[in-house]
């Protein structure tokens, strides 16, 4: 296993694109059959809008997207792990040597 093969998370949007994607999904929500319904969307929206409710909610998944791409403390210890686990298949690495390098990294990980 390489560390190719661990998982990547999507890239971070812009700004814009998710201001973009979130004008989107508020015309789909306004947008009802029902008049009366409509009206009352667009009212709930307008409300949301005075208090900076889509700036807020972009700026969250703007740091939720970026959150995701921080490391966590099993991947810092999982890649440096699958690494010294590739040199240990390795004929000229010696069992010392290997156990070694193991608990270097570990060590440096926490």
């Amino acid at each position: 296993m390489t560390n190719d093969n661990i998982l990547k998370p999507p890239p971070i949007p812009t700004t814009a694109e998710v201001m973009g994607e979130l004008r989107d999904v508020t015309v789909q929500y306004i947008n009802c059959n029902d008049p009366t319904e409509s009206a009352a969307r667009r009212h709930r929206v307008n409300q949301g809008e005075e208090v900076g409710l889509m700036a807020t909610t972009a700026a969250n998944i703007i740091s939720a997207a970026a959150q995701a791409h921080q490391p966590s403390l099993v991947e810092a210890i999982q890649a440096p792990i699958l690494e010294d686990n590739q040199a240990l298949q390795a004929p000229m690495v010696k069992k010392k040597e290997a156990d070694r390098l193991l608990l270097n990294r570990l060590i440096k990980a926490l």
